[in-house]
């Protein structure tokens, strides 16, 4: 059971994708202001699939047991 993913790490991980996905936004509407690159939806898919493979690593390395296994 220490092993899993816990419903409120999945919590987490959901309110740390929708975060980014609105600063990513953010930054995508203050773009048509300022001339500077825009993030397009695959790019924005990546970052957060990224995102969530380091967290969920993360998480299974803080939950390893690193002692001897018997």
């Amino acid at each position: 059971m220490k092993h899993r993913l816990t419903r409120k790490f999945l919590k987490h991980v959901a309110v740390t994708d929708l975060f980014i996905f609105l600063a990513l936004f953010c930054y995508n509407v203050l773009s048509w202001l300022l001339p500077v690159a825009r993030v397009r939806l695959g790019e924005i898919i990546l970052i957060l699939l990224v995102v969530d493979l380091c967290l969920v690593s993360i998480k299974l390395i803080n939950n390893y047991d690193f002692g001897t296994h018997r």
